[in-house]
């Protein structure tokens, strides 16, 4: 890897580690998702030299930001378009909180825990993986910031990691890459209630006009409820939870319907019935940001899961409040010297104080 700062990619085997520098891929965008996976896609003539590195689902992708490991993903699917004028391959790679979503909970799995803690719940998901044979990465767990409560849990057998993990309520998670030695893959590190989950950014202020250059918001109101109907396994009887303000709420009684069969216990079946009643009754907008160039420099300014103040005052819209940032998409220049940065933000469920 070259020294110079700014954007670089490398490629390699996801089991050898990174090996040549990639020097001319263009439309190179990440995504980053505080609930879901993170993502990178460029595009690559065909006949450039270090496709002799790349195989799909063999290939790892190593993004670098000054030397240091930003993002590191799988190359997923690919798109050839070849006609008289040119060649040019579509690359999609994906995270490793997505490569989870294909490793599944066989049948001599773990697959029930009483009283047993998150990071307890987890790591047995993780010692699972790990152990299956064949060539993968080893997935390490941060639980530092995870409650030490203790809970039940349940999932059927051919449940996802991913799936399992995300069925959990009360932290969010990623998986991120190790620092690595340039020529060695690194670790990968699940990450529970990391430090960028909910922290309270108030220095970098969000401001129509000022860091941000143009907004768009978006209220969609199919995903508000004030009734939840929960059924779990069929032996059990289904839960239903209303909102504490049902009787006197304006918009009336609207209903959203759960099905987990996975649920097998009626504690269980109240706890989710209690978290979907709570994540369903808000509704509230998404609003997309795209920044001036220059208006973010890198994660020390804001980052996935900030809390930040976001301020806008233009006809009907007048917001001077903390809100989330959710999502992050960063659009690099062919030369690795620039980007572009577009960021959706929410107003969180709550504000922390530090």
């Amino acid at each position: 890897m070259a020294d110079e700062i700014g954007w670089k990619m490398a490629v390699g085997p996801h089991n050898v580690g990174p090996q040549v520098e990639v020097f001319k891929a263009r439309d190179r965008k990440l995504s980053f998702k505080v609930d879901d996976s993170d993502s990178l896609s460029f595009t690559l003539d065909g006949d450039d030299p270090v496709w002799a590195y790349i195989t799909e689902l063999v290939t790892d992708v190593w993004m670098y930001r000054n030397n240091k490991v930003f993002y590191r993903g799988r190359v997923g699917p690919t798109n050839d378009t070849i006609d008289e004028d040119s060649n040019v391959v579509s690359v999609n790679t994906f995270g490793y909180k997505e490569w989870l979503s294909r490793q599944i909970l066989g049948p001599t799995a773990k697959l029930t825990w009483t009283d047993k803690t998150r990071a307890v719940i987890i790591q047995d998901m993780l010692n699972y993986v790990n152990a299956q044979p064949g060539l993968k990465p080893q997935i390490l767990l941060d639980s530092t910031r995870l409650s030490t409560n203790i809970t039940d849990f349940d999932v059927l057998p051919g449940t996802s990691v991913k799936d399992a993990v995300n069925a959990m309520t009360g932290f969010g998670w990623q998986v991120i890459p190790e620092q690595a030695n340039p020529k060695d893959p690194g670790d990968l590190i699940l990450k529970a209630v990391s430090p960028f989950y909910y922290v309270l950014n108030d220095y970098f202020v969000m401001e129509y006009g000022g860091v941000i250059a143009k907004v768009t918001r978006q209220l969609d109101t199919a995903g508000y409820g004030n009734v939840a109907f929960v059924s779990g396994d069929m032996n059990l009887a289904p839960a239903m939870r209303s909102s504490a303000d049902i009787a006197t709420n304006p918009r009336g009684p609207l209903g959203v319907v759960v099905s987990d069969p996975s649920i097998v216990s009626t504690k269980a079946l109240t706890s989710r019935a209690d978290q979907e009643i709570t994540e369903h009754n808000n509704i509230a907008a998404d609003w997309k940001v795209d920044f001036v160039p220059g208006g973010w420099i890198n994660e020390d300014d804001a980052w996935l899961g900030d809390i930040c103040r976001f301020v806008v005052n233009s006809g009907r819209i007048n917001v001077n409040d903390f809100y989330r940032i959710t999502e992050f998409d960063l659009s690099i220049s062919d030369d690795g010297e620039d980007h572009t940065v577009t960021a959706t933000v929410v107003k969180p469920p709550y504000v922390p104080t530090s």
